[in-house]
């Protein structure tokens, strides 16, 4: 059965490029009458065999199927330096496999900078489950994804295109449009996954509308099934799922409103429930839960902290200037030069004229608007202070704003040719040129003009490997990496392993004592860095090549740290007198290191003192001496501290409860919400007599 179901794909795959038209077959039964008259030569048949097309031929006459192949062609020369195990940009390092990927979702504190407890984002388990397209291989599947995305999202895009009635011709134009964009092409080169996903999945929504506008109208399985599809976009932009929410209140707070002013209370509540008029506001809770609950738990998190929804995900990286969002340029390395123009913003121009696109020209300008306003803010989030990533509002444009206008030149080309020369064959031609050369010159910057990609195959670790290899000793030391240039000076603070797929995500702000130590070291009056920095678990100073030997010295001469090595890659420096992970301090001033693991602890105390825990304080750390639990205290460091009243058998530990039963309820909510919305069982009268026998 499976080789003969993958013949007919085959088979119906050939007449498709051959251009032979398919037949569909049909139940109803044929009568004599539909045999018609029979010619004369029925009796003498002409038994010539029918002439072979040529697949060749049958591809080139197909419009759609040129554009695909230059579409390919282009996506393999502009991944000719992603071909392997990918890192960089915006994608950081990759996890070995996509079980990794589900168990750094399922941790409640995270290894990253000084630690985390901040949730992980919705869209990692979706990735880590996708890889088992790949059977599991997290970097074949990421690659693959970077190869594959421009050619699948022309194919989805025209496929979408031609169920809303747009021709061959057109839809294979508007999918040129929806691909040759400096949004994809950067993203690419950035290491955007979450743009990535979203050009796959944003042309399903173009035959979707109008998309629970009138949700009284459609089953409670449609409705579950939509929401399923939707969140699950949404999970790759926060800025997205934070819109999609926002409009379903609106309408909940509207109808709410509505309905409690126009019925009858007197009555009561349960009745009023129970009525039709109750209806909408019912399904709209049930949308508005079920994408909440669906993005736990780091859509409580979110809540908590709304700013949270402008972040995209990944490493922070620079955007562009008002220019280039204006031009629906994400701009930033990687990104096409400004005068590399997508044919949407002169869409959006020649739409205000057209009075059958009025709504669309008006939701599109005020994307635009809100965009260009959001990208110049700077909100802190991911460990730094970053700009806001309007990609998506790019995105949502040329969707909402390519198939109307599509549309409208279908039907307006024709009634040119009968019409005197006037302003609409001037708009039409100038949208042609314009459209032409964008789209050209797209294409020719991606073939011989992009010569910055931050994405590459087979990099290395920036940390050295012997100090890589101290971190998984007992004490668990870290690295304080810094890089200095003309400009400016930043740092990160690294655990030996390197900045994986999902760890931006999750990282806070570095401790201001950590901050003030460096400051005042690259300063030169770091008097006291060498301590802040050791009371914190960081045994080693990393200067990355290029090597500033005015910086070098600097720190040579500040007391406390020990030049270990100097290669091409960067300087060291053992940082004296630093403290292990997890520390004891007892009554008369001696230290003891207690064995530590990548989050808990687990040793034995030879006296009393106080126990200094070398990762960012957080209410979820816990100490167990001799099975009781010893509260926690806040010190003036920074650092969580406890205090043991005697000797015994300590255990310290990340107390994740509330983060398990997040999770836990999160998939209780996708299951009740696949169940509603697979198909039900036939009742017993819908079932045929026949099959009942």
């Amino acid at each position: 059965q499976i080789r003969a179901g993958l013949d007919r794909v085959s088979n119906t795959i050939a007449l498709k490029l051959k251009g032979v038209q398919i037949e569909q077959p049909t139940d109803v039964a044929l009568s004599y009458s539909d045999l018609g008259v029979m010619s004369e030569d029925f009796d003498e048949p002409d038994f010539a065999p029918p002439a072979k097309k040529s697949l060749f031929r049958g591809i080139v006459r197909r419009p759609d199927s040129l554009a695909l192949i230059a579409i390919i062609f282009l996506s393999l020369i502009s991944a000719r330096a992603r071909f392997g195990s990918l890192s960089g940009g915006a994608l950081g390092f990759l996890p070995s496999s996509g079980i990794d990927l589900l168990r750094n979702y399922a941790q409640a504190w995270h290894l990253v900078g000084l630690g985390s407890a901040v949730a992980s984002p919705p869209w990692m388990p979706v990735v880590g489950i996708a890889s088992l397209l790949t059977l599991g291989h997290l970097s074949l599947f990421v690659t693959l994804l970077f190869l594959l995305t421009p050619p699948l999202a022309f194919i989805i895009f025209v496929n979408s295109l031609r169920r809303i009635g747009i021709p061959e011709g057109m839809s294979t134009f508007g999918g040129l449009i929806y691909v040759l964009t400096p949004l994809l092409w950067s993203s690419l080169n950035q290491g955007r996954i979450d743009i990535l996903i979203l050009y796959l999945f944003a042309p399903l929504f173009i035959f979707l509308k109008p998309l629970m506008l009138n949700i009284t109208e459609i089953t409670w399985r449609r409705i579950f099934s939509l929401t399923l599809l939707v969140t699950l976009v949404c999970t790759f932009s926060p800025l997205l799922l934070a819109a999609w929410l926002l409009f379903h209140i609106t309408k909940l707070v509207t109808v709410a409103v509505k309905v409690f002013r126009s019925s009858d209370r007197s009555a009561g509540w349960i009745d009023l429930m129970e009525s039709d008029a109750f209806a909408p506001i019912n399904r709209r809770v049930a949308v508005v839960l079920t994408s909440f609950l669906l993005s736990l738990p780091w859509s409580l998190g979110a809540l908590i902290h709304p700013t949270q929804f402008l972040l995209a995900p990944g490493i922070p990286l620079p955007n562009g200037g008002t220019l280039q969002t204006l031009l629906s340029n994400p701009g930033g390395a990687g990104s096409p030069p400004w005068w590399v123009i997508t044919p949407v913003p002169f869409f959006l121009l020649f739409s205000f004229f057209v009075r059958s696109m009025r709504r669309s020209s008006l939701i599109s300008a005020s994307v635009l608007a809100v965009a260009i306003l959001l990208n110049d803010f700077h909100i802190p989030g991911h460990g730094a202070s970053e700009p806001v990533f309007v990609g998506t509002a790019f995105l949502i444009i040329t969707v909402v704003l390519v198939p109307p206008m599509l549309v409208v030149i279908g039907n307006v080309v024709p009634n040119l040719r009968i019409r005197n020369l006037g302003l609409g064959h001037f708009a039409i031609a100038i949208a042609t040129i314009v459209t032409i050369l964008s789209t050209t010159v797209m294409a020719g910057w991606v073939f011989i003009g992009q010569s910055t990609s931050l994405v590459q195959s087979d990099q290395v670790d920036v940390v050295p490997a012997f100090v890589s290899a101290l971190a998984q000793s007992p004490a668990k030391p870290k690295t304080l990496v810094l890089s200095s240039t003309s400009n400016s000076t930043t740092f990160f603070i690294s655990r030996g392993n390197p900045l994986t797929l999902g760890d931006a995500d999750v990282a806070t702000a570095t401790p201001p004592q950590i901050i003030n130590a460096v400051s005042e070291l690259v300063a030169g009056s770091g008097l006291t860095s060498a301590k802040v920095m050791g009371s914190f678990g960081i045994q080693y100073l990393f200067l990355r090549a290029p090597v500033t030997q005015e910086l070098a010295r600097v720190i040579d001469g500040v007391g406390g740290f020990s030049r270990m090595s100097a290669t091409q890659i960067g300087i060291v420096w053992r940082i004296i007198g630093s403290s292990p992970r997890v520390v004891l301090l007892n009554k008369v001033g001696k230290s003891e290191m207690i064995p530590a693991g990548d989050v808990g602890a687990l040793g034995v105390t030879t006296s009393a003192g106080t126990v200094t825990l070398a990762e960012k304080y957080d209410r979820g750390w816990r100490l167990i001496l001799n099975g009781v639990n010893v509260p926690l205290e806040h010190a003036d460091s920074g650092l969580p501290i406890f205090s043991l009243p005697s000797n015994g058998k300590v255990t310290v530990l990340f107390d994740g409860t509330a983060h398990r039963a997040l999770i836990s309820l999160q998939l209780l909510t996708l299951l009740i919400a696949v169940v509603m919305a697979l198909p039900s069982g036939r009742k017993r009268r819908q079932v045929p007599l026949e099959e009942l026998v």
